[in-house]
């Protein structure tokens, strides 16, 4: 009997130990939050030598290497750039593609390149695309390599122009790149005004802002977000104050990760110019934990059910143990008297009001004897 009791106060013990766990383990959820992935890198072309110092003709002058940086699932490329036809001067056979370009190890496109003038100047146009399903180059590599020849003492810039140079992924989206060349470097800065949201919390929408340097006023500055299987897309486009600032209400379409950006493509004088990337992340709302609690209140419920059996039994074997100590055996009373037993609630002895006879009064029963 021992045994049971402490077997069944046990069993308690450890339904009450787990029933609290199920009430305090909410507590120490961890919030939702972002899926996180690597960030995302702006791809960089860059030509180089970006000028080119002639200083008599026929001196010979260095190879210019148009190359790019850290881009991932190119698949066609162009560039058109400008040159200062009074210091130097290029012929299309002077332009090609070098053994370890991008696509040396595919099959691709050979285009033939094109020298030509527009208002803006002198140019060298050329390009290359893959064809069919071709692997699309990943990575640092080589373009083109573009020969000049000096004619006349002087220094002769190399610049991109922007509108006609493009870099394309496999699904001919374009790739959002940062362009280097011999204009002025310029700094764009964009600050969200939130890490984070809920999406119930996308209709106030989220507040792009920042600064372009130097200082300009009314120019474009693009925005671009990404989520981790898109390629970059374009937003929107504000303008600059008269103290080069900007201002942006951005609404995401839906809940996730978006990687943020904002481009300028710069002038004549200063280059394109591309933010750091900031990460915006839209949350799913917290689930409802009414279900929960509503379960755990069932097992509240059964575990104090469980507990009030358990318990009655326990004092129901602990009054048997203490009656059969105390108390005469029921067949001796038989013996000697009359034995009634009765079924009351009370737990008290005492002497019965008529005085003539005894009341052992045990948890749910009477053992009532009286006197012959």
């Amino acid at each position: 009997m021992h045994d049971l009791q402490v077997n069944g106060n046990k069993s308690v013990r450890f339904l009450c130990i787990y029933l609290l766990l199920c009430l305090v383990s909410p507590l120490f959820q961890i919030p939702p939050s972002a899926k996180a992935y690597n960030d995302t890198v702006i791809t960089i072309l860059k030509v180089a030598p970006s000028q080119l110092v002639v200083e008599e003709e026929g001196d010979p002058l260095p190879l210019v290497n148009v190359t790019i940086e850290k881009i991932e699932d190119l698949y066609a490329w162009q560039i058109r750039v400008y040159f200062d036809e009074t210091v130097v001067n290029i012929t299309k056979d002077h332009v090609w593609y070098p053994e370890n370009h991008v696509f040396s190890n595919n099959l691709f496109l050979n285009i033939t390149p094109s020298v030509s003038f527009d208002s803006h100047g002198f140019y060298v146009l050329f390009g290359s695309t893959l064809v069919g399903e071709e692997q699309c180059f990943s990575g640092s590599g080589m373009l083109c390599q573009l020969n000049f020849t000096g004619i006349a003492s002087g220094i002769s810039t190399l610049n991109f122009r922007e509108e006609d140079t493009y870099l394309l992924d496999s699904n001919l989206g374009s790739i959002l790149t940062e362009v280097v060349d011999h204009r002025q470097t310029g700094f764009l800065t964009l600050e969200p005004d939130k890490a984070s949201l809920f999406i119930y919390e996308v209709q106030y929408g989220v507040t792009l802002s920042g600064v372009l340097t130097p200082q300009e006023t009314n120019a474009g500055v693009t925005f671009y977000y990404k989520t981790s299987n898109s390629p970059w897309l374009r937003i929107d486009e504000v303008t600059t104050d008269s103290k080069g600032t900007y201002s942006y209400l951005w609404k995401p379409p839906g809940a996730g990760a978006y990687k943020l950006v904002a481009k300028w493509c710069g002038d004549e004088e200063i280059g394109p110019v591309v933010s750091a990337i900031e990460t915006v992340s839209v949350l799913e709302p917290p689930p409802s934990r009414l279900p929960y609690l509503i379960v755990v209140l069932w097992i509240g419920v059964l575990i104090f059910i469980a507990y009030m059996v358990t318990k009655e039994k326990t004092s129901e074997t602990s009054d048997s143990i203490t009656t059969s100590r105390s108390l005469p055996s029921i067949s001796t009373w038989v013996t000697h008297s009359q034995l009634t037993i009765f079924e009351r609630p009370k737990e008290v002895e005492t002497l019965n009001e008529q005085g003539n006879g005894y009341e052992v009064k045990r948890r749910g029963l009477i053992f009532f004897r009286k006197d012959m």
